[in-house]
């Protein structure tokens, strides 16, 4: 089970980030994981910020935030006992932000990103819970030829024990498949292919690559 190799030695009782371009299978991820922990009767939070869920499942509990204000202030306030805990994502309520503030004030926005990775580290090691945050990559705007992309949100993604990307294999009318790989981990070495995300008519499917 996918809640298994994570909660084993993978990801642990710490932070998962998972990032990529829209439509790559990041929140299918999420819920699957959500499913299967609600299967094993874990206490589960689910905070969407860009309505993802479009079909929100029961039996857990799920709010949806697309201000980042409120975003810092619910993970700032989070009641202990939860053993999942996803937000997705965290960066579309970032650039919401970056959008509406000048130059002096958008250090302020990352710092507090980097203060809500930093709680959820804590929140994971205390609850022995299993955190995932889900964003998007960094603007290609500026960059020079070669650059690999990081996670939006600046120096954030240090505070999570792993990062894993997702990428689009093929998207046909009949299905779409992608792929989970490693970007910085503790585990695995950079692009080794961990996960297979299946989204078709038959349902969803993910897939460890061994």
């Amino acid at each position: 089970m996918l809640l298994d190799k994570l909660k084993g030695i993978m990801v642990e009782n710490d932070v998962l980030e998972i990032f990529g371009e829209s439509g790559t299978g990041k929140t299918t991820f999420c819920r699957v994981l959500v499913e299967e922990a609600m299967g094993a009767k874990k206490k589960i939070l689910y905070i969407d910020t860009e309505k993802n869920m479009a079909k929100p499942l029961t039996g857990l509990d799920y709010v949806y935030i697309p201000d980042f204000k409120l975003v810092y202030k619910a993970i700032q306030e989070l009641k202990d006992g939860y053993d999942l805990i996803i937000l997705d994502s965290i960066g579309l309520p970032i650039l919401g932000e970056f959008a509406s503030l000048g130059l002096n004030e958008r250090g302020n926005i990352l710092l507090q990103a980097e203060a809500i990775a930093y709680k959820l580290k804590k929140y994971s090691q205390k609850n022995d819970a299993l955190i995932v945050v889900t964003t998007q990559p960094e603007s290609k705007f500026g960059k020079d030829k070669g650059h690999v992309l990081r996670p939006f949100g600046d120096k954030s993604m240090y505070f999570y024990k792993e990062v894993w990307k997702t990428d689009m294999v093929y998207s046909q009318a009949n299905g779409t498949s992608c792929i989970v790989k490693a970007f910085r981990s503790r585990v695995f070495g950079r692009g080794k292919q961990l996960f297979r995300i299946n989204i078709g008519d038959a349902g969803i499917q993910v897939d460890e690559i061994k």
